[in-house]
């Protein structure tokens, strides 16, 4: 058990010299592993036991060959069915007409949850394909999908318009803020091709603004990280 270390007299007065003496008096008593901040039950010591030997268990069955794995399986299910003639696998019938309503109740909740991320998955696809231009250099493997913890009022609507879709700041994307960022790193043999266009200079040119005077439109909005007195809320690129 670990233990506060004794404050022991630094051998001259002088301030910064007893500081550094205290300091490594305590350093060489610390013990190598930190302490825990929250101190479990014993409870929850053996469920976070049982899951990390379900985790190591898991992790050793995906290294196991064919043949290997076809073996496991079948003492699986020998053992499977063993637990449940000795009564300790219930199945739904056993228990309860309530207990199975909640147990039915948690299903379907369940359900609904895997269901609606799998559709904001598809939905920001399809998204992004629509709002994307094909001359893109952004290649759809690059784009970084939604995250799946991100809940369904913060998906944009696929009805948004290509400013919106393409701003940085859509709640639950992380989309380029420049062609310049698929671009090849430098280290690699193919960093001669030139470098594209910004998105104002490409708009520019596809939009065929011959006239000096015209100006393009603003197609990127992207908010400050720093915030500046001096400066707007918003900087366009």
């Amino acid at each position: 058990m670990w233990k506060p270390p004794q404050v022991l007299e630094p051998p001259i007065n002088d301030l910064r010299i007893s500081a550094s003496f205290l300091f490594l008096k305590y350093f060489d008593t610390m013990p190598r592993s930190s302490r825990p901040r929250v101190q479990l039950s014993e409870e929850e010591k053996k469920a976070r036991r049982r899951e990390q030997k379900k985790m190591s268990m898991r992790r050793a069955r995906a290294k196991l060959g064919a043949v290997a794995l076809e073996e496991r399986r079948r003492k699986d299910r020998e053992r499977y069915h063993q637990k449940k003639q000795d009564g300790l696998i219930r199945t739904i019938t056993d228990f309860t007409p309530r207990q199975q309503r909640q147990m039915r109740k948690m299903w379907r909740k369940k359900s609904r949850l895997k269901r609606e991320k799998e559709k904001i998955r598809k939905r920001t696809e399809e998204m992004l394909n629509e709002n994307t231009p094909p001359s893109s250099p952004c290649s759809a493997s690059s784009r970084v999908a939604l995250d799946a913890h991100s809940s369904p009022s913060s998906v944009p609507s696929p009805t948004l318009s290509h400013r919106t879709a393409s701003a940085s700041t859509v709640s639950g994307l992380r989309l380029p803020l420049s062609p310049l960022m698929c671009t090849p790193s430098p280290n690699r043999s193919d960093n001669a091709t030139p470098k594209p266009f910004t998105p104002r200079k490409r708009f520019f040119l596809e939009s065929n603004f011959c006239d000096e005077s015209v100006t393009p439109p603003k197609i990127f909005k992207v908010r400050s990280i720093l915030p500046s007195s001096d400066e707007s809320d918003e900087n366009i690129f």
